[in-house]
């Protein structure tokens, strides 16, 4: 099954900040009516392994929240995000190439500028660009444009180098504080979500990666930090920081937590996402924003669905 291409479609599944979680004990369906105010309706449709999913602009921000009963372990599905490269090539949401650390040059050797990114930097201005770069790195890339490929994998070693040696609070603060739900449920991964490298998590697997995902007639170059949480038997988190991307958006966080089924019959994913971008406000922007919630929210069904199947039919 192909994933929708559109404006959201990177920034929705990978790289949006989470509002939902797992801990030992929590009711899913309780979640959903209670604090995300699912009706009994939508509950009932997520429970018969039928996606449902709201999606909300707000100014910059786009934020979204899914849920969907699936089959099977929920320790399949945190298994194979592990396998960051071939769970997005299955879902056909792009390529991604995990990045040892510490980083290095050779690790982000992969990384190319298409034919439509190596226009839209020529046709730049330090103004207004398409493609999210500083002014300092479009002249560079302009005055020696056969380098364009290493100086673009310079910025992104840079960005991520950066980022592991001092975070993104910054950016990713506010929105881990409007995540109340994840914040409420997990203190502990909320505050690891903001403060990282200075806050720690215990039991935590992490990978960085970088990615490409299609985005209509273009596509987007990513950085992200990936993170696994098992804190105690039972209880799983999958969280996805989006450090860089090179169109569109600004930043963003996706969690999805996984919840047993009362009856012991597969378990239910609830997955959580919020992203900024300048590209959403403004007066041209207005006028696009019905039809990029629409989109967005068409991309996570979509998403939720191939899950459901995919796990079915393995």
């Amino acid at each position: 099954m192909r994933m929708p291409s559109s404006l959201v479609c990177g920034a929705v599944v990978l790289a949006g900040a989470g509002i939902a979680a797992q801990t030992a004990g929590v009711d899913p369906e309780q979640l959903l009516s209670t604090r995300l105010a699912f009706t009994a309706a939508e509950v009932g449709q997520v429970r018969q392994g039928q996606p449902v999913v709201r999606v909300k602009l707000d100014a910059d921000e786009l934020s979204a929240v899914g849920a969907i009963r699936l089959p099977g372990r929920k320790e399949r599905l945190a298994d194979w995000v592990k396998n960051i490269d071939h769970f997005r090539r299955s879902a056909e949401i792009g390529m991604a190439q995990p990045i040892p650390t510490p980083p290095s040059a050779a690790s982000l050797a992969g990384v190319t500028l298409d034919a439509a990114d190596r226009q839209a930097l020529q046709a730049c201005t330090a103004e207004k660009c398409a493609m999210r770069v500083s002014a300092d790195l479009l002249a560079r890339i302009q005055h020696e444009p056969s380098r364009a490929d290493e100086v673009f994998r310079g910025m992104l070693l840079a960005e991520l180098t950066g980022y592991i040696a001092h975070g993104n609070a910054a950016a990713v603060a506010p929105l881990v504080q409007k995540a109340t739900t994840l914040t409420a449920l997990s203190p502990e991964l909320a505050r690891f979500l903001e403060r990282y490298p200075s806050a720690t998590l215990p039991s935590a697997d992490q990978m960085f990666y970088w990615g490409w995902t299609p985005a209509g007639s273009v596509a987007i170059l990513t950085l992200h930090h990936l993170i696994l949480y098992k804190p105690r038997p039972g209880e799983i988190w999958i969280a996805d920081k989006n450090l860089y991307a090179s169109r569109y958006f600004d930043t963003g966080v996706l969690v999805i937590g996984l919840y047993d089924a009362a009856d012991g019959n597969g378990f239910y994913a609830v997955a959580g996402s919020r992203a900024t971008s300048g590209y959403l406000s403004g007066t041209a922007a207005s006028l696009l924003r019905r039809r990029i919630q629409r989109s967005a929210s068409d991309t996570v069904k979509v998403y939720l669905e191939w899950l459901r199947d995919s796990l079915s039919a393995g």
